[in-house]
């Protein structure tokens, strides 16, 4: 069993980075969407602001005639709209295609792309890339009928490494078979997590009566909840290890998978998912998680 450690370290933010990514249209998968805009709000209360963060959907799911909440988009565990606020959305529609992904992290835009569409990164960057959506061996789905592959994401960070486009990247890959992706992965001051292995499938988590579909993926969901609720200097505690202990099988429905050439345990999580610039604090919200297995959330 290979196993994931995901672990965060205070450091300056001042150069730091975000890309989320949601892979996948249609109202079918809402979840996947609800997934992105976690992590997005995740990393806003923790100080990133939208200048720093590239958030690509493929749909406006919020606003899909089927969603019986207008404007609004929900986890189905807790009665925060993940689209509340100024959400802003870079890529969208027919702009997210593989080919983008490729040019946002190699920087080979075509001319006359907006800055808000560029990652402005260098030598000393800290880039936090999350992905998720629909995916098999060796292959991420982008709009349910292009494939961006494991071979074309090495081919990028290769680049980025040899143009100097970052000092150390965390990817976090939510999706079928997601370790498959890393497969040709091996630059210096990369560390890849994935959801599953690669002979393993990702689940859907919880469901939502009025909208008739799932709300989130496992993985996702208690990654993120897992920051509800703490402040950054609690963040500053967790380490890759202490995540994984936390996120287990029984709870993922499948295995985490760590590839860097670094140790999991210096790894810092806050490094990434954190910027000093003005954290905001976490909304008091109490709700009962709606989970077969006890969870303890407490860092010891």
């Amino acid at each position: 069993m290979i196993y994931l450690f995901l672990v965060l370290g205070l450091v300056s933010a001042d150069d730091n980075w975000a890309i989320i990514l949601n892979s996948s249209k249609f109202w079918f998968n809402y979840r996947h969407t609800v997934n992105a805009l976690m992590m997005y709000q995740t990393l806003k209360r923790y100080g990133f602001s939208d200048e720093r963060i590239i958030l690509m959907l493929p749909e406006n799911i919020p606003c899909h005639p089927r969603n019986n909440y207008p404007a609004q988009i929900y986890n189905g565990n807790s009665p925060e709209n993940l689209y509340g606020g100024n959400v802003q959305v870079d890529y969208k529609y027919k702009d997210l295609t593989p080919e983008a992904i490729t040019n946002l992290l190699t920087g080979r835009h075509p001319p006359g792309t907006p800055l808000s569409k560029q990652l402005r990164t260098g030598p000393n960057s800290k880039v936090f890339f999350y992905m998720n959506g629909h995916g098999g061996d060796s292959f991420l789905k982008i709009q349910d009928t292009l494939v961006f592959r494991n071979i074309d994401l090495a081919a990028a960070i290769k680049e980025m490494h040899l143009k100097g486009r970052y000092g150390e990247m965390l990817i976090v890959l939510d999706t079928c078979q997601a370790f498959s992706m890393f497969n040709y992965i091996d630059m210096p001051n990369v560390h890849a997590v994935a959801s599953s292995l690669s002979h393993q499938m990702a689940k859907s988590f919880g469901s939502d009566f009025e909208l008739g579909l799932s709300t989130s993926d496992h993985f996702s969901f208690y990654f993120h909840e897992f920051f509800r609720g703490k402040s950054l200097k609690a963040v500053e505690q967790l380490n890759l290890a202490t995540v994984i202990d936390k996120l287990p099988r029984r709870l993922i429905k499948a295995d985490i998978g760590y590839k860097s050439q670094s140790p999991s345990a210096s790894v810092k999580l806050v490094d990434y998912m954190s910027s000093k610039r003005q954290p905001k604090a976490f909304p008091s919200i109490n709700y009962k998680i709606a989970s077969v297995e006890p969870f303890n959330w407490e860092i010891k």
